[in-house]
């Protein structure tokens, strides 16, 4: 704990060492992992789904308010198609994601020891 003491202008810091900080720790750390490649596809399925749809309801509403055009209901048919497709392999990916956690489980002391063999050299000595 820092004291600081203001004299004509003249601080001066007085140090007291009356507290005590006492840190438990568990026995054991258990720690969920996402899988990052699940995560990334299915941003990028949620992602696809968006545009195709927003796609599907513009070739829609042309073919609706323009006469009947071939082209322009298979081009519709298509993109809501794409949509459907995408929807559903993004709902899959999620799934994935939250039902296919990876749980990785350790001692501290191990942790600890681990983490001395793979200290980076830039960390101070204390930090670990």
């Amino acid at each position: 704990m820092l004291t600081l003491f203001m004299n004509n202008n003249n601080p001066k810091i007085k140090t007291v060492h009356d507290t005590e900080v006492i840190v438990t720790l568990p026995d054991k750390v258990t720690i969920d992992f996402v899988p990052a490649n699940e995560l990334k596809h299915y941003e990028l399925f949620q992602w696809l789904a968006g545009i195709s749809s927003t796609i599907a309801v513009g070739f829609w509403v042309s073919w609706f308010t323009i006469e009947s055009n071939s082209g322009l209901k298979f081009s519709a048919l298509a993109f809501s198609l794409f949509t459907i497709i995408f929807i559903i392999q993004a709902l899959r990916h999620r799934s994935r994601i939250f039902n296919g956690k990876v749980q990785k489980s350790m001692r501290l002391g191990e942790f600890k020891q681990l983490c001395k063999m793979n200290k980076p050299k830039n960390l101070k000595k204390n930090m670990i």
